[in-house]
């Protein structure tokens, strides 16, 4: 099960749009290894799920700030 928080810190990736966020868990992603979230919270990863999302939604911040300035 996606925890609550996870989902919101992907949906606010998004904009709050809640069809990308939805999306986003069922694509497989070579970030992930070329597994979806949804298949990595399956195998019991669901604390690296989180590690990954926050440190990639950390990393584009920085980059959005570079590009408004």
């Amino acid at each position: 099960m996606i925890s609550i928080s996870v989902f919101r810190m992907v949906s606010d990736f998004f904009e709050g749009d809640v069809s990308k966020a939805k999306l986003w868990f069922y694509e497989k992603n070579t970030l992930l290894g070329g597994i979806s979230p949804v298949e990595m919270i399956s195998l019991g990863r669901t604390s690296k799920l989180e590690k990954l999302i926050r440190q990639t939604i950390s990393e584009n911040k920085g980059t959005e700030d570079v590009k408004s300035k």
